[in-house]
């Protein structure tokens, strides 16, 4: 059962260990990244529904995702740092489980690293790029790395203040959550999908976690998009590519 302090519990972090026979870290991790897919999949269907109103839902549901994200990377970091999947009699041990200052800044984190990478793939792709040689969204790009970093820092913060009604005392009023710009949230839920696309297909494909691992640095690695994106529609099952190359023809027809 989840402690009601569990956002606050930075005073013993060994109460809130979780103890994970090193047989089961892979099934959880399957598990965990379905929840994953959930959350993205309803945070994406709410925004499609005009009747839903305000896109503070969609965005509650993708930090819980983000939350869940963050569990399936502490325990492969666990695994890997134990050596767990070379002794099936070994266990591993993730501090504070359920402390969701702990969890979000892992998948923030990830976040940022993926957007910093599309940054600087993007300028290798001549149909994306303005006159001046810069990224066409640069402005976008920016806001959204910053937004994951707002995340990365203060995400048990953000969580709490997205989902309760809050009176305050220095205003003298009480005040409605105010969620970043819909984009974004968007952006979040799509790179929740492909995580867990990702983690999903290769737990099925009985990859191990150092493997993963490496696949992940491999995509990091890319300084093409094209080669980037052809890799990560291997290990997701995505399509990216043709997108791409669908955008860039429209592009092309319209300049």
């Amino acid at each position: 059962m989840k402690r009601p302090n569990c956002g606050q519990s930075m005073l013993d972090e060994s109460r809130g260990a979780k103890r994970i026979p090193s047989s089961s870290a892979r099934g959880g991790c399957l598990r965990i990244a379905g929840n994953v897919k959930c959350f993205s999949e309803t945070a994406v269907l709410l925004m499609a529904i005009p009747s839903a109103g305000f896109h503070r839902m969609p965005y509650i549901f993708t930090l819980l995702g983000i939350d869940e994200a963050g569990k399936v990377l502490r325990i492969i970091e666990k695994s890997l740092e134990v050596g767990s999947e070379t002794c099936d009699s070994t266990e591993i041990v993730v501090k504070n489980w359920y402390s969701h200052w702990a969890k979000g800044p892992a998948a923030g984190e990830v976040g940022i690293l993926a957007v910093k990478w599309l940054e600087n793939a993007i300028v290798t792709k001549p149909s994306m790029l303005r006159p001046d040689g810069k990224p066409k969204d640069a402005d976008f790009i920016k806001d959204y790395r910053d937004h994951l970093r707002h995340l990365k820092d203060n995400f048990s913060r953000e969580r709490n203040s997205m989902i309760y009604i809050d009176y305050d005392e220095e205003a003298g009023e009480w005040s409605t959550p105010a969620p970043p710009a819909i984009a974004f949230v968007m952006l979040d839920a799509v790179l929740l999908g492909l995580f867990s696309d990702i983690v999903v297909n290769c737990m099925n494909e009985g990859v191990s976690f150092s493997a993963l691992s490496r696949e992940i640095q491999s995509i990091r690695g890319c300084r093409n998009l094209d080669d980037g994106l052809a890799r990560v529609d291997r290990l997701a099952g995505t399509e990216l590519t043709g997108v791409l190359r669908e955008v860039s023809e429209t592009d092309d027809g319209n300049s």
